[in-house]
Parts: C-alpha cells; structure tokens; sequence
C-alpha cells in the first residue's frame, strides 16, 4: 500500500521564524531580582529557557540545546542572536546549579542510610 502524505499534515516552522521568536523572548524577558548570581540580577532562567520549573534537568538540557543549536554564531548573524546566545547559557549553568545543588543532601542521606558517611 502506498502513503500519500496529506495536505493537511502541520508544515514545520521554518529556522528563521523559529530563531527570530526565541531572540524576541529572550530579549523581552526582564531581570528579576529573585536570580541573582553574584550580586548581579538575572532574567529568570526558566522564561529564557522557554521551559516550565516542573521539569527534570534532563528535559531542560534538551531544550538548551536545540535553542543553542539554533542561535549559535556558525549558524546565524540574525541582529541579537549572539546576546541570546549568551543568555541561554547562563540560564542553562544557573539551573544546573540550582539541581544539581538540590540533588545533593538527598545523595549524601541516601549514602548515609546505606551504611555509608
């Protein structure tokens, strides 16, 4: 049996539409005062992500870097493309931090439970 493909199937977003929304939110999101790095305010890594606070570190690294892909200097010269390169980055390390940080005390009482330090 042979498949036609429909012509109502969804049309794929193009790159460039893609990458222009992403630079756009990103560069609208304001910095909130409750990221803070350094004494230095952040945008809430979570908005410039574009992922809800609910999901696992994994999920978000996926989205990191499809968003990395997409806004990566060999990639584009898109005008704000390398700022919101920036910003993803910076999201993403703040966040890995924040898990990672969370992921610790239960590491060390689960270590503890099993008869270790």
């Amino acid at each position: 049996a042979r498949i036609i493909a429909s012509s109502f199937a969804p049309m794929q977003e193009d790159e460039d539409a893609l990458r222009q929304r992403a630079i756009q939110r990103i560069s609208d999101e304001p910095v909130s005062p409750g990221w803070s790095t350094d004494g230095t305010n952040r945008k809430n890594p979570f908005n410039v992500l574009g992922v809800s606070s609910g999901l696992e570190l994994k999920a978000i690294r996926k989205e990191y870097l499809s968003l990395s892909k997409l806004l990566h200097p060999d990639k584009t010269s898109e005008p704000g493309a390398a700022e919101a390169q920036k910003e993803i980055s910076t999201a993403f390390e703040m966040l890995k931090q924040k898990y990672e940080g969370e992921q610790q005390p239960a590491v060390a009482a689960a270590a503890t439970a099993a008869g270790g330090r």
